[in-house]
């Protein structure tokens, strides 16, 4: 049993998942605490395999039929990726009893080589779901939250979400994230991508983290990091999968002007980039010259993961035409698009929220919903028919986008 267990959203839908599919998967980055809720959830019913393990990972490559055997059904095998040829062996146990659901649960701390080998062997058989770390406000901290926005901020932004951090308050924050990119570096980047100029890789991560909330521009990074622009794209692919950063893509309709067609580059965890930015105290946090582009990281992170947690798929985007105009995210749902603005800035002004007025009347009633600036004002306010000024703690607490507030 798990000491001083935190609920997840996730479970709920896990649940749901082994009543219905013969597998389910996990997914997630490490340290997201996929592995500790299931076997809370699961332990007692369940048998516990870990491909973190090298014994482990030498059985299942050695002999994965004598494995499987010997494991029988309902077994949660953790960090799949290390093992896929397991994959087709589960699919032939799975086809013999095609009707019983939750024989297999996995993990995968991999997005994408793992999740197209799910949805190639196990078509049809497996119910996939991502764990991500805390949401910070819904999800840990709904019950007991005395805090400003703007307390929230800087908690997530300077101590971060992932569930060992949450778990020790007095652990140290710089040293955790220090081992953590160390570790990430070593056994999954160097471990199952070979990649050789791990000094020029972690460069590269430093140089992200500066420019998150920015258009992706792998040019830029190719010529400051000293490498191709296909070795930019496959290392910002390997983090993409590894849920280290996120690429928001920019609308897909046209809206009567040219847009951008550039991604938007952040991190899943806010207080990654800062940490990897030398960004250790409150006051550099909100002085400093990343200011306002960690906190459109931190809710546009947030709204990610308060999605993914319970989850669902969220459908999120920019916008950006070419002569300047931008909305920092839109939620799409029902077939309207809900614009988001994130202003770092405690005083309401009629100017902050004049991009969204515009974007709000230039579209068909049915296809736009109310706008919201997203700051850190005490109270939050109807501003006018199109928008809405909303503190932090209103925009997650009413974060479903028909919410409009």
């Amino acid at each position: 049993m798990v000491k001083a267990y935190l609920h997840r959203w996730i479970e709920s839908s896990l649940q749901a998942y082994l009543k219905e599919f013969p597998v389910v998967g996990l997914m997630g980055p490490r340290q997201s605490g996929k592995s500790t809720t299931l076997q809370y959830l699961l332990g007692a019913q369940y048998k516990y395999v870990s491909f973190d393990s090298p014994s482990q990972r030498e059985r299942a490559q050695g002999d994965p039929e004598l494995l499987l055997d010997e494991l029988g059904e309902r077994v949660i095998f953790d960090e799949i990726q290390y093992v896929p040829s397991l994959l087709s062996y589960l699919k032939i146990r799975v086809d013999q009893r095609r009707d019983i659901p939750g024989q297999y649960v996995i993990t995968g701390s991999q997005q994408f080589s793992l999740m197209k080998g799910l949805t190639e062997t196990l078509a049809g058989r497996i119910g996939l779901l991502c764990q991500l770390p805390f949401a910070s406000l819904e999800e840990l901290e709904a019950k007991k939250i005395k805090k400003s926005s703007k307390d929230l901020f800087v908690q997530y932004s300077l101590r971060g979400s992932y569930p060992e951090l949450v778990a020790h308050p007095k652990k140290d924050v710089g040293a955790w994230y220090e081992s953590y990119v160390n570790t990430y570096l070593e056994r999954d980047v160097q471990g199952i991508y070979q990649i050789g100029h791990l000094r020029d890789f972690r460069r590269f991560l430093i140089l992200l983290a500066s420019r998150c909330g920015q258009i992706f521009n792998m040019s830029s990074f190719a010529n400051d990091v000293g490498v191709s622009v296909p070795t930019i794209q496959q290392w910002a692919s390997i983090l993409e999968a590894s849920w280290i950063i996120y690429f928001l893509q920019p609308y897909h309709e046209n809206f009567g002007k040219r847009i951008v067609k550039s991604p938007k580059l952040y991190f899943l965890d806010t207080a990654l980039a800062a940490q990897l930015v030398g960004i250790d105290n409150a006051k550099f946090l909100m002085q400093g010259p990343m200011a306002g582009a960690l906190f459109e990281n931190y809710i546009v992170s947030e709204t990610l993961k308060c999605y993914r947690n319970r989850g669902k798929i969220p459908r999120l985007y920019y916008w950006r035409t070419s002569i300047g105009l931008e909305v920092d995210l839109l939620m799409e749902e029902g077939g309207r698009v809900y614009p988001v603005e994130c202003k770092l800035a405690k005083t309401v002004r009629s100017s902050m929220a004049e991009t969204l007025e515009k974007f709000v009347s230039s579209l068909p009633q049915e296809r736009v919903g109310k706008g919201r600036v997203v700051c850190l004002c005490e109270e939050s306010i109807s501003f006018s028919h199109n928008v809405s000024f909303m503190n932090g703690l209103d925009y997650f607490k009413n974060l479903e986008p028909h919410h409009t507030g």
